[in-house]
């Protein structure tokens, strides 16, 4: 199936959505043929359940059994070792190809209120066919990942079209895992996000900084001069983390910058050294959203602990406290004559792990 070169959007309510990973198995993996694009799949299917869980949206695992491959109990029948469910997360057992046949799946999402479900797995022609046939005969809204499912076949990138046109054909919804976007999107900075990133930057500092700063030195801070340091960061090829949080309309709302391997305080190991959201999307979750995932992406870099830098005056020392932060340190800005202070996560784990239990945060 051909991919647009138009960026277009899966119309998602977040409060009716369930994402499904099926049958993502050790055993699938371990195939004479391969998994057509496995890594890739593993990938998108994780990006995926990543932005579910920073969105609220429940995520449910579907965990095949049968008596020659996938052995209940077996080394090959668990979950692929780059899954990591959360406590939150619901694991769906089942022995037919339809997800829903015989199985507590459809009473489960029905609790929920749910009625769409974003389908990803394994293997095409199989569970993933049968599980969109059965989700649409019970009158689920279903989208198929275009690149969130295939199969260990030779001719998997041919019976992946085939059922892409089949599916369609009964109701089932095509979008690529770049098209899936659950209320809001944290995804990399580009080059492209520089002026952006200097709008929300500049009028951030000049809000939060008013009355701590000279204001001739918040005057002197200017759009131009930082979109310039921004294209600068993200052409340089450092290490540093830049997640930015997207509206489904494009817009940036707010940004993370995080800095793995390096940390002023000992022995923490990463540092977020800015994080900055609109005025008019604040108090909506952004903040958190941004430090849960850049949390996660320091963690997939080998960090394990996280601390930030904060002016004293600054309110925006209590996110980080709601946030589970300890106060670490206080120094003084001999230039600007002002008072830091630091907060630390000693694991990475105590700032992500239970905050997405409480999106209310």
């Amino acid at each position: 199936m051909g991919e647009s070169s138009e960026r277009r959007l899966a119309k998602i309510e977040q409060a009716v959505t369930a994402l499904l990973v099926i049958d993502v198995q050790q055993g699938l993996f371990e195939k004479v043929t391969p998994i057509y694009k496995g890594p890739q799949l593993l990938q998108n299917i994780n990006t995926l359940i990543v932005s579910a869980h920073l969105s609220g949206v429940p995520v449910f695992y579907v965990q095949h059994s049968d008596q020659k491959t996938l052995v209940k109990g077996s080394p090959e029948w668990q979950l692929h070792t780059q899954l990591g469910p959360l406590n939150q997360d619901s694991i769906i057992h089942k022995q037919h190809g339809n997800a829903f046949e015989e199985t507590a799946l459809d009473e489960a999402l029905r609790s929920r209120g749910v009625t769409t479900v974003v389908v990803t797995g394994l293997v095409t022609h199989g569970c993933v066919r049968a599980t969109c046939i059965g989700a649409r005969q019970l009158g689920y809204r279903v989208i198929l990942v275009t690149d969130g499912h295939s199969s260990f076949s030779k001719q998997a990138s041919k019976l992946i079209e085939e059922w892409h046109q089949k599916l369609a054909a009964i109701g089932v919804e095509l979008y690529a895992t770049s098209e899936i976007v659950f209320s809001l999107n944290i995804r990399e900075a580009t080059v492209e996000d520089s002026r952006e990133l200097a709008h929300i930057q500049v009028d951030s500092y000049r809000r939060a900084y008013a009355g701590i700063f000279p204001q001739a030195y918040l005057d002197a801070f200017t759009y131009e001069e930082q979109e310039q340091d921004w294209c600068d960061l993200l052409t340089s090829g450092l290490q540093d983390i830049l997640l930015v949080a997207e509206l489904q309309s494009g817009k940036l709302v707010g940004y993370a910058l995080g800095r793995p391997g390096f940390a002023e305080v000992l022995p923490y190991d990463s540092e977020l050294v800015a994080l900055h959201v609109r005025r008019e999307f604040q108090g909506q979750g952004v903040g958190q959203k941004l430090a849960l995932a850049l949390a996660r992406a320091l963690k997939q870099r080998g960090c394990t602990s996280l601390m930030v830098w904060v002016l004293e005056r600054n309110p925006a020392r209590g996110f980080y406290e709601r946030l589970g932060g300890q106060l670490l340190d206080v120094r003084k800005d001999i230039q600007e004559a002002v008072f830091e202070v630091a907060y630390g996560w000693a694991t990475l784990e105590s700032l992500f792990a239970e905050r997405l239990e409480s999106p209310s945060g």
